[in-house]
C-alpha cells in the first residue's frame, strides 16, 4: 500500500468519525451554523480525496452528501432526523469500503449498485429539480424498461436482437458454442452527460468483448435549429462475449445508466429468421414506443443512412 493511500485511509476514519459527531450535535442545535459548516468542510474534504483514487462507489455516496448538505447549509432544505439517519447510514457505507481498500487496495465493482442505492435514497430528499439535473428522478428511460421488461422474461429476447447481422450473429453462436456467456447490454446516458466529462461513444467502443452494438434515440429528433447538441438523447444496445464481473468493472462509473440481461443461446437461432422478416417487409426501424412509421412521416427521425453509418462505426 502506498504512503498516499494509508494517509487517505487514516484521514477518511478521522473524518467519517467528525461527520458522525456533527450529525448527532446538529440533532440536538439544528441551527448551530458553526456545526453545519464544518460538517460541510468534513464531507467536502472527504468527497475531494476520494477522487483522487479510482474509488468511484465512494465519490458518488459523498457527492451526493455533500449536495444535500450544501442544500441546508442554503436554507433550501431543513436538517431533520431522516436526513441525519440516511447520512449516517451513508458513513456506514463509506467505512464499509474503507474496510474493502485496507483488505485489498480495491473496492468490489459489485459494491457500485449498492452505492447507486444510497447516493439516490440522500438525493431523494433533495428538491426534484436537483434531483434531474444529476440524473436521479427515479424514471427509467423507454430502453431501461425495455430492458427490464425482457429480464423479467429471460424467454424472450430483445426487440433489436433481430437486426443482428449475419456475421456478428456467426461470431456469437461460435462463442456461445464454446462456453462462453453472452450478454446484451442497454447504456442510456443521462441527458447531461458531456457536462461531466463523459463520452459514451467512447465508452461503449471500449466495451470489451464487443461483438455488435448499435444505437437508438430515446425521442424524435426536432427540426435542426432547434437541436441542442449538447444534450444526449441516446440508447445504446450492445452484444458482448465479456464475463459479467468484467463488465461491472468496466461500467462501475455509470452503473445507474447500465441494464444487463444474460443472453438465451436459442436467441441467436431465432435471430436469423427474425433478421431475414425484418429485412423483406421494408420497414423503417421502430421509433421509441415502438411504432413504425415511415420516415416520411417523421422527417424529425434520423436518416437510416445516418443511423447505418453510426452503427457500423459503433460495431467497427
Amino acid at each position: 500500500m502506498t504512503p498516499l493511500l494509508e494517509q487517505f485511509l487514516s484521514e477518511s476514519h478521522e473524518f467519517s468519525q467528525g461527520i458522525g459527531q456533527k450529525l448527532m450535535q446538529l440533532e440536538d442545535q439544528p441551527g448551530d451554523r458553526d456545526a453545519m459548516d464544518e460538517l460541510f468542510r468534513l464531507m467536502h474534504t472527504l468527497k475531494g480525496n476520494s477522487g483522487l483514487f479510482a474509488f468511484p462507489e465512494m465519490t458518488r455516496v459523498l457527492h451526493a452528501g455533500e449536495d444535500l448538505l450544501g442544500m441546508v447549509r442554503s436554507e433550501q432544505i431543513s436538517y431533520s432526523r431522516e436526513l441525519a439517519d440516511r447520512l449516517l447510514a451513508a458513513m456506514d457505507f463509506v467505512m464499509v469500503l474503507c474496510g474493502d481498500i485496507e483488505a485489498t487496495e480495491s473496492i468490489d465493482a459489485f459494491r457500485a449498485q449498492d452505492s447507486v442505492q444510497i447516493a439516490e435514497s440522500l438525493r431523494a430528499l433533495m428538491p426534484a429539480p436537483a434531483m434531474a439535473i444529476h440524473g436521479a428522478s427515479g424514471a427509467a428511460t423507454p430502453a431501461a424498461a425495455a430492458a427490464s421488461t425482457a429480464a423479467a422474461r429471460p424467454d424472450a429476447a430483445p426487440p433489436l436482437f433481430a437486426e443482428l447481422p449475419e456475421a456478428a450473429r456467426s461470431e456469437a453462436i461460435r462463442q456461445s458454442q464454446g462456453g462462453v456467456a453472452l450478454h446484451w447490454i442497454v447504456y442510456s446516458p443521462t441527458p447531461e452527460c458531456f457536462f461531466v466529462g463523459d463520452d459514451p461513444f467512447h465508452r461503449t467502443r471500449q466495451t470489451p468483448n464487443l461483438l455488435w452494438g448499435c444505437l437508438r434515440s430515446r425521442e424524435s429528433f426536432p427540426p435542426l435549429a432547434e437541436l441542442d447538441t449538447y444534450r444526449c438523447v441516446l440508447d445504446f444496445h450492445l452484444l458482448t462475449a465479456a464475463p459479467r464481473e468484467e463488465l461491472a468493472n468496466y461500467f462501475r462509473y455509470v452503473p445507474d445508466q447500465i441494464s444487463y440481461l444474460a443472453v438465451d443461446p436459442r436467441w441467436l437461432d431465432d435471430a436469423r429468421g427474425q433478421d431475414a422478416v425484418a429485412r423483406n417487409d421494408g420497414q423503417q426501424d421502430l421509433l421509441p414506443g415502438d411504432a413504425p412509421l415511415p420516415l416520411a412521416e417523421n422527417p424529425a427521425q434520423l436518416p437510416p443512412e445516418v443511423r447505418a453509418a453510426l452503427d457500423a462505426i459503433l460495431s467497427a
